[in-house]
């Protein structure tokens, strides 16, 4: 038994208890089955959020014993079979899911919850002699597939992960849900460095969710352009980690913070690099610091819990690990990515050249963290800032200097009200889903400030000297930025210890007077 699987079946013992608080377990109650606390106990909202569904993952790993347990299998299976009727009860009422609100019709939920019905078939093939769960898992499968999302991938290659499931059961409806068409587009949005698209770029998160669908499809499917894909995957997760096992989150296109293991554990059967990947990455798992130990409730309980639960049957009997070999010096110039270690100080340089020029520094000898995370100008309400993930952002790469140049992205803090909730109650349920758009483009997608002009310019040798150039901003305030970034994404913003983090560069708050700013800073590295 292995040290990491030692880890993960502690963490599970640990937190299952409090996964299953979140469900309603009560046969008597009209909300028994949910999983959303916050609707059937609280009573905080008036809808449930249809994704937290995925807590039923939990309740499969307790039925199958993977977290050891002496309950009654017959009362597992009873909730199994609560929270399946719960999904299906929602989408017939309703012909959609929510997640973050009434009415929303969202795309995540629907595709995250087809791809757990797949695995609650497979694991409980008894549950399709139930006329209401076969129909409607029909029916919910063929409404996925009218739909797909090329912004988020990971939420399409979910999508897709389900749609795979439910031919398996169900091949006579491959034609109907144009599978070979979601397939080619989904495909399409995968860099040749291997990442997909994600808001603007990159984002190491995401991508592991997408890893582990993808390895769903091709043991499904055996299909090789699936296996080309994962191995492009495992490549670009291999270049990008540090010497430390650590990787450089804060230059995510989304934010966040955390890595999913299932798709790599599942991956190391057919790619002999991904297991050597997975155990540097998870070595320090059981370490207080570790993401598992920050990320909230919520998201904890809808996927990530369910990721380390389902690693574990492949944990348990592995013996021998092949050791990772750390890549010193990449450069991925459509992620905008620089990685550079300087063998000398025995520090990892890491620049985020498509958000404004971000830098972070991988201390190895002290193991700690510093990092620059651009600026913030802010003029009464109005705040704009180069660290945010775009492809407005352009760069000239020399031998020790890098130049990035563009303009500051328009942002705002959004501040909650009844005003603010009511309207959004009406629009979405005038306007159902075509709302999305509409605040997709207000809250995430942020455009230029065409007169905030900057230049950063970065160059290294035996220390790090930094100068910005600033145009176009007078009367403005300029701050640095703190490790938070302001494009909206809700699995952003966990805390870490990189909060807490000494700032590359040392600067107060400049009022700009003079149309012209120029700012030298300096680092020893």
């Amino acid at each position: 038994m292995n040290k990491i699987y030692k880890s993960f079946l502690k963490f599970a013992r640990i937190n299952f208890r409090r996964n299953l608080s979140w469900l309603d377990r009560d046969e008597d109650s009209p909300t028994y089955g949910s999983f959303d606390r916050n609707f059937w106990h609280y009573k905080v909202t008036d809808y449930n959020s249809d994704i937290l569904q995925q807590g039923t993952y939990t309740l499969i790993a307790l039925y199958k014993r993977e977290i050891p347990n002496n309950y009654s299998k017959k009362r597992i299976k009873n909730l199994i079979i609560a929270s399946t009727n719960f999904i299906f009860d929602s989408f017939k009422k309703r012909g959609f899911f929510n997640e973050y609100y009434p009415n929303e019709m969202g795309y995540p939920p629907i595709a995250f919850l087809s791809n757990l019905l797949g695995d609650i078939f497979f694991e409980f093939p008894d549950f399709f002699e139930n006329k209401k769960f076969k129909n409607n898992y029909i029916n919910l499968n063929i409404y996925l597939s009218k739909l797909d999302e090329k912004q988020a991938a990971n939420q399409y290659s979910m999508a897709l992960s389900g749609l795979y499931k439910f031919l398996n059961f169900f091949p006579e409806y491959k034609n109907k849900t144009e599978i070979e068409l979601h397939k080619k587009k989904f495909l399409s949005l995968q860099s040749d460095e291997g990442w997909f698209y994600e808001y603007g770029g990159f984002d190491l998160g995401y991508l592991s969710i997408t890893l582990e669908s993808l390895v769903n499809i091709y043991e499904i499917t055996n299909d090789k352009d699936f296996l080309i894909s994962i191995n492009l995957i495992i490549s670009f997760y291999s270049k990008m980690i540090d010497k430390n096992g650590k990787f450089p989150y804060t230059l995510n296109s989304r934010n966040t913070e955390y890595i999913l293991p299932f798709g790599f554990i599942k991956a190391s059967k057919f790619n002999k690099n991904s297991e050597a990947l997975f155990y540097f990455m998870f070595k320090d798992f059981s370490n207080f610091s570790n993401f598992a130990n920050s990320t909230d409730d919520r998201y904890i309980s809808h996927y990530i819990f369910a990721s380390i639960v389902k690693s574990l049957p492949d944990l348990k009997n592995k013996r021998k690990i092949k050791k990772f070999t750390f890549k010193k010096d990449v450069f991925f110039k459509k992620a905008g990515i620089i990685k550079k270690y300087v063998h000398e100080k025995n520090k990892t340089i890491y620049i985020g050249l498509f958000k404004g020029g971000i830098l972070r520094i991988h201390n190895h000898e002290n193991k700690s963290v510093n990092l620059q995370n651009g600026y913030r100008a802010l003029n009464l309400n109005y705040i704009a800032t180069n660290n945010y993930q775009s492809n407005i952002w352009k760069s000239k790469i020399f031998k020790n200097k890098y130049i990035v140049s563009g303009k500051f992205i328009k942002c705002g803090f959004i501040e909650s009200s009844t005003f603010k909730h009511f309207a959004l109650r009406l629009s979405s349920y005038f306007f159902k889903n075509k709302l999305i758009k509409y605040l997709k483009n207000n809250l995430i997608f942020n455009k230029p400030d065409q007169k905030l002009i900057f230049k950063r310019e970065i160059i290294i040798k035996n220390k790090i000297i930094i100068i910005d150039t600033f145009a176009g901003f007078k009367n403005f305030k300029l701050k640095l930025n703190n490790k938070q970034n302001l494009r909206y994404v809700a699995s952003a913003d966990t805390f870490s210890d990189e909060d807490f983090s000494e700032e590359i560069i040392k600067m107060n708050l400049i009022n700009v007077n003079k149309d012209k700013l120029k700012i030298i800073n300096s680092y020893n590295l």
